[in-house]
């Protein structure tokens, strides 16, 4: 299952090329060992995610943060956890997060929920509670009409999300890392360290992109399922050991 290690370097450095400028499609041969690829890439993202904590966690404090995963853990127990972050998350995650990366019309969707979603935080934070939800739902339905009932705006629109597709992948990635703020529960941190706690879920956003490009949306599932097993089986060790 392990690729040698030339194998091993250039799946990441086909995945830092990929990075530098990311495209729709990509023209390279098909990936003949899928999951050691997949396998490369997780231990890639692994160790990086580690230095970086390491980094992060000179100046932000996760020790001091409430943890949601625990408090999910004793409202529906650790089997249904396992499977909800094991399973679950990443089945629904990718299907959200990744899946649009390649069909232009589902992707149109993502970026006017993500629209409408941004325009609700903003808001409620200005104190504007029944816009709140007035205003994202008409800021939706008018994109959708725009985009998808008038042709020539509709060819803007779809050469708009091919000239504009790197930013958009990073944005992606970035609203797939700030969903995990919930993973810290309801406080223990301030607003400004929110982009760097989220770091390890934005770099693992960035990947698995790359990788729902080269080979599909089973193998970012793997590998998201993968990443998620580790905290699940820290966990479990956890219990059995204060068992």
């Amino acid at each position: 299952m392990i690729l040698s290690q030339g194998s091993s370097m250039q799946a990441i450095k086909e995945c830092i090329s990929f990075l530098n400028f990311p495209q729709r499609e990509i023209s390279l041969p098909k990936v003949e060992s899928p999951l050691s690829y997949i396998f490369t890439l997780f231990i890639f993202a692994f160790i990086l995610n580690i230095v970086l904590l390491s980094l992060v966690s000179s100046f932000v404090n996760f020790e001091s943060m409430d943890n949601g995963i625990l408090a999910l853990k004793d409202t529906v127990g650790f089997a249904s956890l396992f499977a909800l972050a094991v399973i679950g998350a990443p089945v629904i995650e990718e299907i959200i997060f990744r899946y649009p990366l390649k069909n232009v019309i589902v992707l149109s969707f993502l970026l006017i929920g993500l629209d409408a979603i941004i325009v609700s935080i903003f808001c409620q934070a200005f104190g504007w509670q029944q816009l709140a939800v007035i205003l994202p739902v008409v800021t939706a339905l008018l994109s959708v009409a725009m985009i998808f009932f008038f042709k020539p705006l509709q060819e803007d629109w779809y050469q708009a999300l091919d000239d504009w597709y790197p930013y958009i992948f990073f944005f992606v990635a970035a609203m797939f890392g700030f969903v995990h703020i919930y993973n810290y529960g309801e406080g223990g941190f301030e607003w400004w360290m929110t982009p760097f706690i989220v770091i390890p879920q934005f770099v693992l956003g960035l990947i698995l992109g790359f990788v729902r490009i080269r080979i599909g949306l089973w193998a970012c599932i793997l590998m998201h399922a993968m990443n998620n097993a580790i905290p699940m089986s820290l966990l479990l060790m956890q219990d059995k050991m204060a068992f």
